[in-house]
């Protein structure tokens, strides 16, 4: 049962242009996780649900970045960092018929998480054939740079490292090309947007809560 505030909340939503989710570990069974960034995988398929008998559609940030022409009522499921438990949710989301787009961390694909200090660090992550599968199933895979790191505080040489490496080392492992971005912690300037978008990316995310406007870059 939805409380009235979000009901009516989504009752307006989705109007103004796709409504764009972020998610990022999805654990097992349907007690609430102890990391702020986790959801269960009982509520995310609730949520799912909620999604598809309110007549939502959904699409991947690619599609944004072949047009942005999607209809009313349009949502984007995305996930950052690349954690193994995220195979469940995808599988939830295909058997609903819905997409979404997975943002990888390049350099643990296969091994476990190795940045920051949060309950993360250490979680197993998605290895290459599983990746595969996910493209298999018509999702998008994009690049969520090599190390996780916070790229305003970069030098120019390792920031093209983590957006231009990252990239070329997922297309490799891949065999197709990546198109979308995602900036860790929503970390950018104008110095990481002008890197992302010299490096190829068509459509890059950020963290920060708010309309898409159709003059806003």
């Amino acid at each position: 049962m939805l409380d009235p505030v979000s009901k009516m909340l989504l009752s307006g939503a989705g109007r103004r242009g796709p409504v764009v989710l972020m998610y990022h570990s999805v654990e097992p069974g349907g007690r609430r996780p102890g990391w702020h960034w986790s959801v269960s995988q009982r509520n995310f398929e609730a949520q799912l649900d909620l999604l598809a008998s309110g007549g939502w559609h959904s699409h991947t940030v690619a599609d944004l970045g072949d047009g942005g022409q999607v209809p009313e009522r349009s949502v984007i499921l995305t996930f950052d960092d690349g954690y193994r438990d995220n195979l469940a949710a995808f599988a939830a989301i295909a058997e609903r018929g819905m997409r979404g787009t997975l943002f990888m961390v390049s350099g643990d694909v296969g091994g476990r998480a190795s940045w920051g200090t949060d309950p993360n660090s250490g979680r197993a992550m998605l290895d290459q054939a599983q990746l595969k599968e996910l493209l298999a199933g018509g999702m998008e895979i994009g690049c969520h740079t090599r190390a996780h790191p916070h790229l305003t505080a970069l030098g120019d040489t390792r920031l093209r490292k983590e957006v231009v490496d990252s990239r070329k080392e997922l297309q490799d492992l891949l065999d197709d090309p990546i198109a979308s971005f995602a900036y860790p912690f929503g970390d950018h300037d104008d110095r990481v947007v002008e890197a992302v978008r010299q490096a190829g990316y068509r459509t890059a995310c950020v963290t920060r809560s708010g309309w898409g406007r159709v003059d806003d870059d």
